[in-house]
């Protein structure tokens, strides 16, 4: 009957499209333009140049806003602090454990000096809780990129000020404008594939940088197929053709990602081989990057599927007004307040009770995981262990930089735009108040264990505080609050019993006597050799390259023992142990 012949014509089509989408996928005859839509017109009544409002990303929560336009390398937030977290897991005896801060931290690289605080660069990880916690990642619309950061001791000096060693040295990690940014653009950095690589169980399998090509040259084939034939037919039959091409993705792109097939035993592999083909399919990276309906495909000719989003990603600055917070109300310096390093001052007059800066909490629900402990010899594992038959010998530099209460274990860690640089006065001239604004307000409710286990259960921070403005603030005026009288006595107590040691006047900071001596001449041993303070090391790459031993650590222990100049060009002999 007729019915049935069209049923047989449709499919016929289909695999007839499918082919011809197989066929020349992979070398398209042209590339989908990247044209966006003109810019809105926002108005401009307010001068907040970036705000902290609800993520446009689904189930992400906070995200930063662009409260103006902004060019390509233009410069969008400060300078801020890095913290590095040194040996975290070694430190708590390599076991499992609650620690929030993972879903935040930066890999060493972010500062080179930092990858030499420990033996091994994997060890280090770097808490940035400036642009580094505060913004969002969406692949394919990133159009934010840090700044290098610098290290330095702001002055501080370990003979004179009992505040060096208090701070992170580490700072100045800022923000450019990758491309040009809309006003009420939502603000994206990278993470990186290998950061959706390991959390695909909490996040699915989200496109990553290369799968967008991939996911266009379907696209463009589709909307070539579809001004040639498919505008002819059914919207059913577009419907059936999308829903055939993504799940023929595997036929076009083979997949070979770690994150599907490494690490899993035999009876995952069987499990996986018993499920239906639908659910293999969208755990294929491509597949996630195609729309599923043919208004879809269209809407995003002009962007390409890296810029699916685009649209989503934009508020109104009205919008961010009425559900946002400034960010850049203040910015760095060298703190007035002796031995306190760098500072937070106003960028802009504020009036009293305003809010200068939010500032979300990430939570550690163990204050005691910031614990470091003294090595020792294990005889019968044959290393060296962390010696926990004494008490610990240090605490992690970021308990510096985190809330808390004596009679609590739970500590809450700000991030922010440089709300860490917030410094203690006896006359502040702000103040901390819970936000208007909670995203786990129920917390609230909750005490002792329970708290703890409702913290854990949360794998992104649930608790936001605000500083508010106590009175007028001028344009550059520090900003201050008070830290509380347990803080204050700590504080007088170190100030107090501050001796520095004989050798502290020949102090020298390995990250400055590094810089001094970049294209210089290095003394050896015989010439006085470097400051007792410091030890020198050989990067694990040249061990392998000199000696031919693979070597397992990112540092060696070395001495320079003896120069040589052979030409325009010095050799060194150096002992390594």
């Amino acid at each position: 009957n007729d019915e049935e012949s069209e049923k047989k014509s449709e499919d016929k089509l289909i695999e007839t499209l499918i082919d011809v989408i197989s066929e020349r996928v992979l070398s398209p005859p042209g590339i989908i333009p990247s044209v966006f839509p003109p810019a809105s017109n926002f108005s401009t009544t307010s001068h907040c140049g970036v705000y902290l409002a609800p993520s446009t990303i689904p189930g992400a929560g906070l995200g930063m806003f662009a409260g103006k336009d902004y060019k390509k390398d233009d410069r969008v937030t400060y300078g801020d602090i890095i913290i590095p977290i040194l040996e975290l897991s070694w430190h708590n005896g390599d076991e499992d454990f609650f620690w929030l801060w993972d879903e935040y931290t930066w890999s060493s690289g972010v500062e080179e000096n930092m990858e030499a605080e420990t033996e091994k660069e994997s060890t280090v990880n770097a808490a940035s809780p400036g642009i580094g916690a505060a913004l969002n990642c969406l692949l394919g619309q990133v159009n934010i990129e840090d700044t290098y950061a610098t290290c330095d001791n702001a002055g501080l000096h370990r003979s004179k000020s009992p505040g060096a060693g208090a701070l992170t040295p580490y700072h100045d990690r800022g923000s450019v404008a990758s491309t040009d940014i809309e006003e009420g653009e939502e603000l994206f950095i990278s993470y990186g594939n290998p950061y959706f690589r390991s959390r695909s169980s909490l996040y699915g399998y989200v496109p990553l940088e290369d799968d967008f090509p991939k996911a266009d040259q379907i696209l463009y084939q589709f909307h070539r197929l579809h001004n040639l034939v498919l505008k002819y037919y059914s919207t059913q039959i577009a419907e059936d053709l999308i829903a055939l091409i993504k799940t023929n993705i595997y036929t076009t792109f083979p997949s070979n990602e770690e994150d599907i097939e490494d690490e899993k035993d035999e009876e995952q592999k069987e499990d996986e081989e018993q499920k239906d083909n639908k659910e293999i399919v969208s755990k294929h990276r491509v597949f996630n990057a195609v729309p599923s309906t043919p208004e879809e495909w269209s809407a995003i000719i002009p962007y390409g599927t890296a810029k699916r989003y685009k649209s989503r990603s934009i508020r109104s600055k009205a919008w961010l007004e009425e559900h946002g917070q400034c960010m850049d109300n203040i910015k760095n310096g060298l703190s007035n307040i002796p031995h306190a390093g760098r500072g937070a001052f106003s960028s802009r007059p504020l009036k009293q009770g305003s809010i200068i800066a939010p500032a979300p909490l990430i939570h550690i629900t163990n204050s005691s995981q910031l614990n470091m402990y003294a090595t020792t010899y294990d005889e019968d594992e044959g290393y060296m262990v962390r010696d926990v038959t004494k008490p610990p010998i240090h605490k992690q530099l970021l308990l510096n930089y985190c809330y808390g209460h004596e009679e609590s274990s739970i500590l809450l860690s700000p991030y922010g735009v440089l709300v860490n640089l917030i410094n203690h006065s006896p006359m502040p001239n702000a103040k901390l108040q819970w936000s208007s604004s909670q995203r786990h307000k129920e917390w609230f409710n909750l005490e002792g264990n329970d708290l703890i286990l409702a913290m854990e259960d949360a794998s992104h921070s649930g608790l936001s505080m605000d500083f508010v403005a106590l009175r007028d603030i001028e344009e550059g005026e520090e900003i201050t609050i008070d830290y509380g009288p347990a803080w204050v006595t700590a504080w007088e107590q170190h100030v107090n019993e501050f001796i520095p040691l004989p050798e502290d006047e020949k102090y020298q900071a390995a990250y400055d006597l590094n810089n001094l001596l970049v294209d210089s001449i290095l003394p050896t041993m015989k010439e006085g050799g470097y400051p007792s303070n410091l030890r020198q090391w050989i990067h694990g790459d040249y061990v392998e390259l000199l000696l031919g031993v693979t070597s397992d650590h990112y540092f060696h222990r070395a001495q320079i023992l003896d120069r040589y100049t052979i030409g325009d060009e010095q050799y060194y002999m150096v002992e390594t142990f």
